[in-house]
């Protein structure tokens, strides 16, 4: 992600040996620190869940079945778990 809307989206003064997407105007952390709504915003928010919900804390594995987006979390010791699809 980009860090701000100045030239370079911020990383550097000399010139990038990646282009810059045009979106780094709009889509960059500056910008998204601000809007709770943004992307940013709902990844912290996973991240906070993951430390305080027991069963975040487990292991991630594959679920045998016809959906290939299907993942399970299981934390074996205290016995819970998700099943994200």
């Amino acid at each position: 992600m980009q860090w701000n809307d100045s030239a370079n989206a911020g990383f550097s003064k000399a010139k990038p040996w990646l282009r810059v997407p045009p979106s780094y105007k709009a889509h960059n952390v500056a910008s998204e620190q601000k809007d709770s709504n943004s992307v940013l915003s709902f990844y912290r928010q996973l991240l906070v869940m993951r430390h305080k919900e027991p069963a975040l804390m487990g292991e991630l594995c594959g679920v045998e079945g016809d959906d290939p987006t299907c993942l399970l979390t299981s934390a074996v010791q205290r016995r819970s778990g998700f099943l994200w699809c």
